[in-house]
């Protein structure tokens, strides 16, 4: 399955639509990128053109490398690209993968676009590919998507203390969250059904 990362994975329901990252389908993101709320509880900020293009090469080379697979966020009703995420810490050995780094311009937080996003991504690896196992981790004062991993059904699985490093050199907390293969029919039945006809 390591040939993953080769594939033009392209996921959608009736909301969203999820294509690879690549530095052409990526070039529109420099409109809505400039936003400090959105770097606000993220590793990295983007606030000049260098940090643009630094950041479009750094993400391109992660999947050239088999290190993650990034995707841009398509709005499927406006035609707008609304943001980014993508899919990491692959362990084929037990199934499993985190699903995160997700970031949306301004636009489209709080309209369910995120909730239609991980929906098609869920389905995908759960339904398709057979993971067993998909985690969350959260940057610990980020209290809007912590709640919002919650309502995916996800389950708080605890802190981890000062385990990852941001561009400002301080060390943070993250929560851990994971949502498991035999829990998906039932979340995705009760939870995510306005997304399984389209």
């Amino acid at each position: 399955m390591s040939d993953l990362f080769r594939q033009n994975i392209i996921v959608e329901n009736r909301r969203v639509r999820l294509v690879p990252f690549t530095h052409e389908s990526s070039a529109g993101l420099v409109d809505i990128v400039y936003d400090e709320e959105t770097w606000l509880h993220m590793p990295n900020n983007i606030k000049n053109r260098k940090d643009f293009e630094n950041y479009i090469n750094e993400t391109v080379s992660e999947r050239e490398k088999d290190i993650s697979y990034p995707f841009i966020i398509i709005d499927k009703a406006s035609g707008k690209i609304a943001g980014s995420t993508r899919l990491a810490l692959f362990d084929y050995d037990v199934m499993s993968l985190e699903m995160g780094w997700t970031w949306f311009c301004s636009e489209f937080r709080g309209t369910g676009l995120n909730k239609a996003c991980k929906h098609a991504l869920l389905n995908y690896l759960f339904s398709e590919l057979g993971f067993e196992r998909i985690t969350f981790c959260v940057e610990s004062t980020n209290t809007r998507s912590r709640k919002a991993v919650l309502k995916l059904g996800a389950t708080e699985e605890g802190t981890m203390g000062k385990c990852f490093r941001h561009e400002d050199g301080n060390l943070y907390d993250y929560v851990m969250f994971s949502l498991l293969k035999d829990e998906w029919p039932k979340i995705n039945r009760e939870i995510f059904s306005e997304f399984n006809t389209f």
